[in-house]
Protein backbone atom coordinates (compact mmCIF):
# COMPACT_ATOMS: atom_id res chain seq x y z
CA UNK A 1 0.00 0.00 0.00
CA UNK A 2 1.13 3.47 -0.98
CA UNK A 3 1.97 5.44 2.38
CA UNK A 4 0.14 8.75 3.75
CA UNK A 5 -3.66 6.85 3.96
CA UNK A 6 -4.22 4.90 6.97
CA UNK A 7 -6.94 2.77 7.69
CA UNK A 8 -8.08 4.54 11.35
CA UNK A 9 -7.84 8.17 11.57
CA UNK A 10 -5.61 9.89 14.37
CA UNK A 11 -6.14 13.54 14.67
CA UNK A 12 -8.64 16.47 14.00
CA UNK A 13 -11.90 15.15 12.19
CA UNK A 14 -13.29 17.96 10.35
CA UNK A 15 -15.02 15.96 7.22
CA UNK A 16 -18.31 14.19 7.41
CA UNK A 17 -16.54 10.38 8.24
CA UNK A 18 -18.34 8.77 5.35
CA UNK A 19 -16.85 11.63 3.25
CA UNK A 20 -13.42 10.62 4.20
CA UNK A 21 -13.89 7.65 4.06
CA UNK A 22 -15.06 8.00 0.11
CA UNK A 23 -12.65 9.70 -0.08
CA UNK A 24 -9.93 7.81 0.70
CA UNK A 25 -11.54 4.53 -1.25
CA UNK A 26 -11.16 6.92 -4.50
CA UNK A 27 -7.62 8.03 -3.47
CA UNK A 28 -6.30 4.31 -2.68
CA UNK A 29 -7.79 3.41 -5.80
CA UNK A 30 -6.21 6.27 -8.20
CA UNK A 31 -3.42 4.36 -10.29
CA UNK A 32 -1.33 7.60 -9.63
CA UNK A 33 0.00 8.74 -6.09
CA UNK A 34 -1.67 11.69 -4.19
CA UNK A 35 1.24 13.54 -4.25
CA UNK A 36 2.27 12.87 -8.14
CA UNK A 37 -1.41 13.95 -8.90
CA UNK A 38 -1.19 17.01 -6.67
CA UNK A 39 2.18 17.73 -8.54
CA UNK A 40 0.55 17.44 -11.90
CA UNK A 41 -2.13 19.31 -10.83
CA UNK A 42 0.19 22.11 -9.93
CA UNK A 43 2.48 22.13 -12.87
CA UNK A 44 -0.83 21.52 -15.47
CA UNK A 45 1.47 18.62 -16.59
CA UNK A 46 -1.80 16.50 -18.12
CA UNK A 47 0.30 14.06 -19.56
CA UNK A 48 -0.04 12.17 -16.51
CA UNK A 49 -1.29 8.48 -17.43
CA UNK A 50 -5.03 8.48 -15.68
CA UNK A 51 -7.75 7.18 -18.06
CA UNK A 52 -10.87 9.65 -18.38
CA UNK A 53 -12.63 6.90 -16.11
CA UNK A 54 -10.16 7.21 -13.40
CA UNK A 55 -10.39 11.32 -13.87
CA UNK A 56 -14.70 10.93 -13.63
CA UNK A 57 -14.15 8.93 -10.47
CA UNK A 58 -11.61 11.58 -8.91
CA UNK A 59 -13.83 14.34 -10.14
CA UNK A 60 -16.83 13.11 -8.35
CA UNK A 61 -15.24 12.70 -4.97
CA UNK A 62 -12.95 15.87 -4.91
CA UNK A 63 -13.21 17.79 -2.04
CA UNK A 64 -15.94 21.08 -2.48
CA UNK A 65 -14.64 24.15 -2.36
CA UNK A 66 -16.89 24.53 1.21
CA UNK A 67 -14.69 21.50 2.67
CA UNK A 68 -11.30 23.02 1.44
CA UNK A 69 -12.48 26.06 3.43
CA UNK A 70 -13.29 24.72 6.64
CA UNK A 71 -9.97 22.59 6.45
CA UNK A 72 -7.70 25.68 5.51
CA UNK A 73 -9.23 27.88 8.38
CA UNK A 74 -8.78 25.42 11.02
CA UNK A 75 -5.56 23.74 9.69
CA UNK A 76 -3.43 27.13 10.30
CA UNK A 77 -0.35 26.69 11.97
CA UNK A 78 -1.17 22.77 12.60
CA UNK A 79 -1.93 21.02 9.67
CA UNK A 80 0.06 18.17 12.11
CA UNK A 81 -3.03 17.53 14.50
CA UNK A 82 -5.10 17.17 11.48
CA UNK A 83 -6.21 13.29 10.11
CA UNK A 84 -4.87 11.97 6.80
CA UNK A 85 -7.73 13.13 4.96
CA UNK A 86 -7.95 16.50 6.29
CA UNK A 87 -4.29 16.52 5.14
CA UNK A 88 -5.37 16.08 2.07
CA UNK A 89 -7.82 18.12 1.44
CA UNK A 90 -5.67 20.83 3.04
CA UNK A 91 -2.83 20.01 0.07
CA UNK A 92 -5.62 20.16 -2.33
CA UNK A 93 -6.82 23.58 -1.37
CA UNK A 94 -3.19 24.39 -1.76
CA UNK A 95 -3.78 24.38 -5.61
CA UNK A 96 -4.88 27.30 -7.17
CA UNK A 97 -8.10 26.51 -9.36
CA UNK A 98 -7.32 22.64 -8.52
CA UNK A 99 -10.94 21.31 -9.43
CA UNK A 100 -10.72 23.44 -12.94
CA UNK A 101 -7.48 21.66 -13.54
CA UNK A 102 -8.69 18.32 -12.86
CA UNK A 103 -11.36 19.11 -15.28
CA UNK A 104 -8.71 20.06 -17.67
CA UNK A 105 -7.20 16.45 -16.72
CA UNK A 106 -10.65 14.80 -17.19
CA UNK A 107 -10.90 16.99 -20.92
CA UNK A 108 -6.72 16.06 -21.99
CA UNK A 109 -7.65 12.08 -20.80
CA UNK A 110 -11.23 12.34 -22.54
CA UNK A 111 -9.71 13.73 -25.96
CA UNK A 112 -7.22 11.27 -25.86
CA UNK A 113 -9.81 8.65 -26.01
CA UNK A 114 -11.48 10.26 -28.43
CA UNK A 115 -8.31 10.40 -30.52
CA UNK A 116 -7.86 6.69 -29.96
CA UNK A 117 -11.30 5.75 -31.03
CA UNK A 118 -10.98 8.01 -34.22
CA UNK A 119 -7.47 6.75 -35.31
CA UNK A 120 -8.44 3.21 -35.09
CA UNK A 121 -12.03 3.94 -37.00
CA UNK A 122 -9.21 5.71 -39.62
CA UNK A 123 -7.48 3.09 -39.99
CA UNK A 124 -10.43 0.70 -40.21
CA UNK A 125 -11.60 2.60 -43.00
CA UNK A 126 -8.37 2.85 -44.79
CA UNK A 127 -8.02 -1.12 -44.35
CA UNK A 128 -11.65 -1.41 -46.00
CA UNK A 129 -10.95 1.15 -48.94
CA UNK A 130 -7.91 -0.89 -49.74
CA UNK A 131 -9.09 -4.01 -49.34
CA UNK A 132 -12.03 -3.22 -51.76
CA UNK A 133 -9.55 -1.15 -54.58
CA UNK A 134 -8.00 -4.59 -54.43
CA UNK A 135 -10.96 -7.04 -54.34
CA UNK A 136 -11.87 -8.66 -58.05
CA UNK A 137 -15.75 -8.96 -57.07
CA UNK A 138 -16.46 -5.69 -56.16
CA UNK A 139 -14.74 -4.28 -59.67
CA UNK A 140 -16.91 -7.24 -61.52
CA UNK A 141 -20.14 -5.96 -59.05
CA UNK A 142 -19.49 -2.48 -60.44
CA UNK A 143 -18.93 -3.46 -64.13
CA UNK A 144 -21.90 -5.06 -64.21
CA UNK A 145 -23.83 -2.23 -62.76
CA UNK A 146 -22.81 0.04 -65.22
CA UNK A 147 -23.72 -2.25 -67.84
CA UNK A 148 -27.10 -2.18 -66.13
CA UNK A 149 -27.42 1.24 -66.43
CA UNK A 150 -25.95 1.62 -70.23
CA UNK A 151 -28.58 -1.08 -70.60
CA UNK A 152 -32.01 0.56 -68.84
CA UNK A 153 -30.47 4.25 -69.80
CA UNK A 154 -29.69 3.47 -73.54
CA UNK A 155 -30.74 0.21 -74.46
CA UNK A 156 -28.87 -2.10 -76.56
CA UNK A 157 -26.77 1.18 -78.26
CA UNK A 158 -23.20 0.45 -77.24
CA UNK A 159 -22.26 4.10 -78.73
CA UNK A 160 -24.04 5.98 -75.73
CA UNK A 161 -22.58 4.40 -73.05
CA UNK A 162 -22.23 5.94 -69.69
CA UNK A 163 -18.70 6.36 -68.46
CA UNK A 164 -19.58 6.19 -64.80
CA UNK A 165 -22.15 6.22 -62.00
CA UNK A 166 -22.43 7.13 -58.26
CA UNK A 167 -22.20 4.76 -55.36
CA UNK A 168 -25.53 6.14 -53.87
CA UNK A 169 -26.82 4.75 -57.56
CA UNK A 170 -25.99 1.39 -56.54
CA UNK A 171 -28.99 1.73 -53.62
CA UNK A 172 -31.29 2.24 -56.66
CA UNK A 173 -30.73 -1.54 -58.29
CA UNK A 174 -33.00 -2.54 -54.90
CA UNK A 175 -36.23 -0.74 -56.29
CA UNK A 176 -35.93 -3.28 -59.80
CA UNK A 177 -37.64 -6.46 -59.81
CA UNK A 178 -36.95 -9.30 -62.16
CA UNK A 179 -38.78 -9.76 -65.53
CA UNK A 180 -39.26 -13.50 -64.50
CA UNK A 181 -40.25 -15.11 -62.02
CA UNK A 182 -38.28 -16.82 -59.15
CA UNK A 183 -35.41 -14.77 -60.12
CA UNK A 184 -34.08 -12.53 -57.98
CA UNK A 185 -33.48 -8.68 -58.49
Amino acid sequence: RRDGFTPKAAGVCLLDPKRAHTLGIVLRRCPLPFDALCEALRQGDFSVRLSEEDVAVLLNAWPTEKEQQLVVDHAKGSEGALRDMERCVRQVAAIPRCEARLRFLHLSASLTTFHKALDDGAGAMRQACKEMRGSARWRELLATALGLGNYLNHGDCAKQRADGFTIEALLELRNFKAAASGVAA
